[in-house]
């Protein structure tokens, strides 16, 4: 009899035809990921190592940076080459310079660094004075412009005075002794007076009555109307100048200085000037005569040719 020829119970499967490609393909798979990671250790202490060396040379960059900055510092601070030698004041007509000098205390200091805040502070509280600002002049000039607070126009409203300031704000106070101009009688129809409002409806009004105060005739002047709509009415001694709308202000008052000139000269018994029509003045005489200026008459000829 045969024996049956099956498997022993202890004999190893048999090995397929692929189980030796797929084994290979495993071995190497395993070797490549730890390759890998060996790459990825050594990319990262690469990494490390460059990082580590850009600080160590980064940090001294830095310190020495800082070092530089703080001397500059020092030195702008304690250099006497920023130290303020001179100081020129801007913008006051009527508070002297040397009082605003003075209202701001010891002046020898760093022009960079000086207390600004505070000095303008001390400037605030001198009388006349609405508002300061500083400018330096590098290395050692300031500029100090300063808005002043000073008294243009007076003007009665229910029996009592009131005051237009530079700002054009009504106030009620009023030192002739601090202010060194008089202030110009005015006359608006009002509805009524409140201290600290505008005056003004019109910005211009207050630039043409800030102009008048800077010509010569300002002390010649007894009263200025405003009339509405915007037309401005000016007494001048007995002359009565119709200034018309406060527009083209400066080349008004130009030719107004000249025909005040020319009707002084002359002994025109001059009654009224008219600038509110046509492009030259106009003056009209006590008995009702219209007389063009020589001065108008030329600037026409000139124009004409």
């Amino acid at each position: 009899m045969h024996q049956n020829q099956g498997r022993q119970p202890n004999s190893r499967p048999p090995v397929g035809p692929h189980s030796h490609g797929e084994k290979s393909r495993t071995v190497r798979s395993t070797r490549q990921t730890a390759q890998g990671m060996r790459s990825m250790r050594q990319d990262e202490r690469r990494r490390k190592r460059v990082n580590t060396s850009r600080r160590r040379t980064i940090l001294p960059t830095v310190l020495l940076l800082v070092v530089l900055a703080a001397a500059m510092v020092v030195f702008l601070l304690k250099a006497p080459f920023f130290k303020i030698h001179s100081v020129r004041v801007d913008g006051n007509r009527v508070v002297r310079d040397e009082d605003l000098v003075h209202a701001l205390g010891d002046t020898n200091q760093n022009i960079l660094t000086f207390p600004a805040e505070k000095w303008r502070e001390r400037a605030r509280a001198l009388e006349g004075v609405a508002d300061v600002t500083f400018e330096r002049e590098l290395p050692d000039r300031l500029v100090i412009h300063v808005k002043e607070s000073y008294v243009l126009g007076v003007i009665v409203y229910a029996g009592r005075q009131y005051y237009v300031d530079a700002q054009g704000k009504i106030t009620d106070h009023y030192n002739p002794d601090l202010n060194r101009i008089k202030p110009i009688p005015l006359e608006k129809e009002l509805t009524s007076m409140r201290l600290g409002e505008d005056f003004f409806e019109d910005s211009r009004e207050l630039d043409f009555l800030s102009t008048l105060h800077e010509t010569r005739m300002a002390e010649k002047v007894s009263k200025v109307r405003f009339e509405k709509p915007q037309a401005i009415v000016i007494m001048y001694n007995d002359i009565e100048i119709r200034f018309g709308a406060p527009n083209d202000i400066i080349h008004k008052f130009t030719d107004l200085a000249a025909v005040l000139q020319e009707v002084e000269n002359k002994g025109v018994n001059a009654q009224e000037i008219r600038l509110d029509e046509g492009k030259h003045p106009i003056v009209v005489t006590k008995n009702g005569q219209q007389v063009l200026p020589e001065s108008s008459e030329s600037q026409e000829e000139t124009e004409g040719n």
